[in-house]
């Protein structure tokens, strides 16, 4: 992750030789990732289904040169310069104990730093995982929410 920052454009070149693959090896691309998930996300991507469509996900996030990922990416291990302390909403924040996409320590500073947040740690979920064993859950969340508004 931290190449995205520390040198944007070999990191945009891996992107899209990622993009690549998915888009012409989708099956390639959704075994290898498979091998580098921890084990509740590589469950997911045991799926057929879940692995051509995690393929299509990562060939769109590169269609134009690969920059956009790269970015997101960088911005996740720079200082984002916000002070925490003035957000003035309520947050509410689920998050899969064993993400390594975005590590759970990432998610732990930023619950213990802003002063509204209802943050879930989920044991045994990932950054797929998560989403896909607790979507009805956490949009059953969100919509009561909102009901209440």
């Amino acid at each position: 992750m931290q190449m995205c920052a520390d040198r944007p454009v070999p990191a945009r070149l891996l992107v899209r030789a990622m993009a690549m693959t998915a888009r012409y090896f989708p099956e390639r691309m959704a075994a290898q990732a498979v091998t580098a998930l921890p084990e509740p996300d590589a469950r997911v991507m045991d799926d057929p289904e879940h692995g051509a469509g995690f393929a299509r996900l990562v060939a769109e996030a590169a269609r134009r040169n690969g920059r956009g990922a790269q970015l997101d990416t960088a911005l996740m291990v720079r200082p984002w310069g916000i002070d925490y302390q003035q957000i003035s909403v309520p947050i509410r924040m689920w998050h899969g104990e064993e993400d390594r996409n975005a590590p759970v320590a990432m998610g732990r500073y930023l619950a213990s730093q802003i002063p509204e947040v209802d943050a879930t740690f989920v044991p045994g979920e990932g950054h797929l995982s998560l989403m896909f064993r607790h979507a009805e859950d956490i949009l059953r969340e969100i919509a009561g929410q909102t009901a209440t508004r």
